[in-house]
């Protein structure tokens, strides 16, 4: 991994939230090791004992044998699921504490008016489908999401999966002849630019084609273009908005995030979106029986830097965004 820290304001609550989790964590083991060996142990004994009167004793007295098969049997697969129900009830506190903790709190310390969907629903942003490269789509879902503001500039995101098809193969829900496999985007977040910029821009070090009918561009800075390719319908579009120190800017997160994290950064219409794959659920993958490393934090908390990272760096509060002069320059 890359040189990065977990953020100062997440370090004493993580710390306390760990020692919660390694409380919790004795009870949730100790009812899943019991309710699945009463599980398979029960139905075991119960067919051990019929083949021990049926095979061994020879018993002919048939409502006797099943009655005994019967008691373990049923014991085993009420008795085990009962516990393995009631350990949910500690791995669901385990995951609530986590999320909040990690996932809203950090977003409550970075962003101003937010808003997350109610439970167990999403705010659906659907125009990230236009950015899939994956080809038709047979599945698509947001996790995670929530909208919200920095230094006056709206923006939402949201994790992403889709399932997308593959010609060939085996029959799938939506298509024939074909497969569906599933692609995990990563997070996606995006920035409302209030306007339409007269352009479009694709950067990305992921060697992705542009979801938009574009050249190929270089800017100067060298090291800039061994790590990103830049596509733009508009030279003077690139070179306005890929300052010196926005690339220099870019440069630096592809260093701060792990390598085999990519990050892809669009302007389309009034829109910029901001794009990081192969996160695996970054903003959400709170595993009940694992340490809480800090790998799973720093996932976690990078990918909630994503927004303000890249507003901050090309300045999407400035007089050229909020007064239109960029548009105006292409």
């Amino acid at each position: 991994m890359n040189a990065y820290s977990i953020p100062e304001s997440l370090v004493e609550p993580v710390k306390k939230l760990e020692e919660y989790r390694k409380r919790m964590l004795v009870p949730f083991r100790i009812l899943t090791i019991l309710g699945w060996l009463l599980f398979f142990l029960g139905p075991a004994t119960g067919i051990g004992l019929m083949l021990y009167y049926l095979v061994f004793l020879h018993s002919h007295d048939l409502n006797f044998t099943i009655t005994v098969t019967l008691i373990p049997f049923v014991l085993g697969l009420f008795g085990g699921g009962a516990l393995l129900v009631i350990r949910t009830h500690f791995s669901n506190k385990i995951r609530s504490l986590t999320r909040k903790t990690i996932f809203e709190s950090y977003v409550n310390l970075s962003y101003q008016d937010i808003v997350f969907p109610p439970k167990g629903q999403a705010l659906l942003f659907n125009d990230f489908q236009t950015l899939s490269p994956y080809g038709p789509v047979d599945y698509y879902e947001e996790l995670n999401s929530y909208s919200a503001s920095y230094r006056g500039v709206v923006l939402r995101a949201c994790d992403t999966v889709i399932n997308y098809f593959v010609p060939g193969g085996t029959f799938s829900v939506d298509h024939l002849g074909g497969s569906s496999s599933v692609m995990d985007i990563g997070r996606m977040v995006a920035i409302d630019l209030g306007r339409d910029l007269g352009a479009s821009l694709f950067v990305t070090d992921s060697k992705k084609k542009p979801p938009f009918s574009a050249a190929k561009t270089e800017t100067e800075y060298i090291d800039f273009n061994r790590v990103f390719d830049v596509y733009s319908d508009s030279n003077l579009f690139v070179f306005y908005v890929l300052t010196p120190q926005f690339q220099e800017k870019l440069l630096n997160l592809s260093k701060k995030y792990p390598d085999r994290f990519k990050v892809s950064f669009y302007v389309i219409g009034p829109k910029a979106y901001v794009v990081m794959e192969n996160v695996c659920y970054g903003s959400d993958a709170v595993w009940t029986d694992r340490p809480l490393t800090e790998e799973y934090v720093l996932k976690a908390t990078l990918l909630l830097d994503l927004a303000k990272d890249f507003i901050d760096g090309l300045k999407l509060y400035s007089e050229k965004y909020q007064e239109g002069s960029l548009g105006r320059a292409v």
